[in-house]
């Protein structure tokens, strides 16, 4: 818990060298402060100097204000906060924490963390982290307000996302023979386990290592858990998303968009798309938006989250889109398949079957996203995240 939200002031820092992505989500959390009734400033570092971070950390504490530091992925430097009264710290974890554990490790024990799927709750306590955690789903920004009417819609169906070379085998086994032996085999067990279907990437790991190296996590090093998972989620989340990719390919109706980059990793003639099918290369984010705010639906597949959602999600439902995404516990929990969701069947060879079905009744999907942005604009925008950090957890 951070505080009560009238009297605290929270500084939101983006760091140096950081993805093209994280401007986007800072500036979204920052409003999602604000807009929840907290004090926030932005601070987005373009360099080294820390200075601008200091003038206005120094600012709000000389005013007697409560200050709080809020980053991505522990990315900024503890060595930052030394002064007195020493603000407070709370990161979001966008990704797995073993990504990020020899940050973690530097971190004291007060900062307050956020998770963006609750099986990384486990994965920290599995390493023996036990910083305060909680549950911190990824947010969405407003809803578009005026979104374009589903009939007037001409990208029948969008897909976005990227691909790993580590789906050929000569790429990955490249990869894999550089590692020791213990960690070779703590790899492939833990990809046999996630693709037999048994078991979440995480439960997947900890069961492996168990299986494998008669330890728990905590007993390996930080890197070796890094590069394990690195291989891992690069390797399963692409084959799965391959998959997707391929059924897509198969839609016999409608037009149909696919966006990332998956030319540079699967030829055309691999995939051999219908010819309503059409392939695009890596985009601008603002053009994928655009595209987002004509279609009809949007799939979504990272399958690294089962216990979340990922931010995609929320952009194509502010937007306007009916959601066609991979099962999770939070999304099962938060909307029902057929009324203001659409979960991607176990076998993906029934897709284009059951996307063309879904196209040919436009007014079920425009009742769908109905229901979806009023799901969506009432609990899943960033306002709502920051607002439950002054809940209880």
């Amino acid at each position: 818990m951070l505080g009560k939200q009238s009297e605290i002031s929270v500084l939101v820092v983006g760091t140096p060298r950081r993805a093209a992505f994280a401007d986007t989500m800072l500036q979204d959390i920052d409003r999602g402060f604000r807009l929840s009734g907290v004090d926030s400033q932005l601070v987005l570092l373009e360099s080294d100097d820390l200075q601008p971070y200091f003038d206005k950390r120094d600012e709000l504490i000389n005013a007697g204000r409560e200050v709080c530091q809020f980053d991505l992925n522990a990315s900024f430097s503890i060595s930052a906060l030394e002064c007195e009264p020493r603000p407070r710290r709370f990161t979001l974890l966008i990704d797995h924490p073993y990504f990020h554990l020899e940050r973690l490790l530097s971190c004291d024990r007060e900062v307050e963390i956020g998770v963006v799927d609750r099986t990384h709750m486990t994965a920290l306590q599995d390493y023996g982290l036990d910083f305060p955690v909680r549950f911190v789903p990824h947010g969405g920004p407003d809803p578009d307000l005026l979104p374009l009417p589903m009939e007037q819609r001409d990208i029948d169906v969008l897909y976005c996302a990227n691909l790993s070379p580590l789906i050929f085998e000569p790429v990955f086994m490249r990869e894999l023979e550089g590692l020791p032996v213990p960690l070779k085999t703590l790899v492939t067990e833990t990809i046999n386990l996630v693709m037999g279907g048994r078991s979440d990437i995480h439960a997947s790991l900890r069961e492996a290592c168990q299986a494998t190296q008669r330890q728990p996590l905590s007993a390996l090093p930080a890197e070796h858990l890094k590069i394990a998972l690195n291989l891992i989620e690069g390797l399963t989340v692409s084959l799965q998303r391959r998959d997707v990719v391929e059924a897509l390919c198969r839609i016999p109706g409608g037009n149909v968009h696919i966006v990332g980059n998956i030319p540079d990793i699967l030829s055309r003639e691999a995939l051999n798309p219908l010819p309503n099918v059409e392939i695009h290369g890596l985009l601008p984010f603002p053009q994928v938006i655009d595209m987002m705010r004509r279609a009809k639906l949007l799939v979504n597949s990272n399958f690294s989250l089962s216990g979340g959602a990922h931010e995609r999600i929320w952009q194509g439902m502010a937007t306007g889109c009916v959601l066609l995404t991979n099962d999770s516990s939070f999304m099962r929990d938060s909307f029902t398949h057929g009324r203001d969701i659409l979960f991607l069947p176990e076998n993906p060879t029934h897709l284009p079957g059951l996307v063309e079905e879904w196209l040919e009744t436009p007014e079920c999907l425009a009742e769908m996203a109905a229901q979806t942005s009023i799901a969506y604009r009432e609990n899943h925008l960033w306002k709502h995240r920051m607002a439950s950090l002054f809940s209880p957890n």
